[in-house]
């Protein structure tokens, strides 16, 4: 019998994070009967690969060399994915409570016009990380990543629209844009879409993957389900974090558009212009 979901996560050097999401996985009410836990190893030094295999002998681990996150999803959704309806898309460093699957992927089996969505996501000390979005332009991504914290109250207009800050993050809200750290997708629409595009390395392609998705429905943020989310910030702590970072913000925009992106405005607007209350109804 296939399983209902495919939890799909890809490591590189997770050893010291891994456990609490394999203990999270472990425990969930949808395991194993109805979960299949595949692993790619993108290239590891330390003991990832052993330590997946002695806290979760269940789990499918593959060994792969270091192409990047959204390579290692496609390359698990390849072989293992399309024998689940359902695939979720997982940082190795979340962790989450035992009815969360369950919770997403009834959302899905409820409403089978709705193809992705996202938890409320909230750091190790219990706040939520706010990756609730808009799809960016680049001085969105200028703005927050480069101007001095003292100038950006200049800019407070702009960067509270843009991460969506006017809308109450206890109610459902369709999000242009969800994180690719836990991400659950019908796996007929994430083929559809062509998976991950593998020109990016880190960074940027779970946004790239969100745009086509949301042509399909869009993208829904469910607060009453959640996981808590290690968010390494590697482009804020290394030089190395920072160039992958800038290259899939060039190989974005170069091909969505720098100026004008007629597409990236639509959807924006529509979210901007959502009436949540009557969403919250509609669920």
């Amino acid at each position: 019998m296939n399983p209902l979901l495919t939890v799909s996560v890809v490591t590189h050097n997770s050893e010291e994070v891994i456990g609490e999401l394999l203990g999270s996985l472990r425990g969930s009410t949808l395991f194993p009967e109805r979960v299949r836990v595949v692993v790619a190893d993108n290239g590891s030094l330390d003991s990832t690969v052993e330590r997946v295999r002695d806290l979760l002998p269940e789990a499918e681990v593959i060994r792969l060399p270091n192409r990047g996150y959204g390579f290692g999803h496609n390359e698990l959704f390849r072989r293992y994915g399309r024998q689940s309806p359902y695939f979720l898309i997982l940082n190795p460093d979340i962790s989450f409570g035992p009815d969360l699957l369950e919770t997403l992927t009834d959302f899905l089996l409820k409403h089978p016009d709705r193809c992705a969505l996202m938890p409320r996501v909230l750091g190790p000390d219990g706040k939520d990380q706010e990756l609730v979005k808009l799809l960016p332009t680049p001085a969105d991504l200028f703005l927050r990543r480069f101007i001095p914290a003292p100038l950006r109250s200049l800019f407070s207009a702009r960067e509270r629209r843009y991460r969506m800050a006017s809308f109450s993050r206890d109610l459902p809200l369709e999000v242009p844009h969800l994180s690719g750290c836990c991400l659950m997708v019908r796996s007929e629409a994430f083929e559809r879409v062509g998976l991950f595009d593998e020109r990016f390395f880190l960074y940027m392609e779970d946004i790239d993957l969100c745009r086509r998705l949301g042509e399909i429905s869009p993208l829904l943020y469910l607060p009453w389900a959640s996981v808590t989310h290690g968010f390494d910030r590697l482009s804020y702590r290394s030089l190395h974090g920072l160039l992958l970072h800038l290259s899939s913000a060039w190989k974005y925009f170069h091909k969505w558009g720098w100026r004008r992106d007629p597409l990236r405005d639509e959807a924006n607007q529509r979210a901007t212009d959502q009436d949540q209350r009557r969403l919250s109804t509609l669920l």
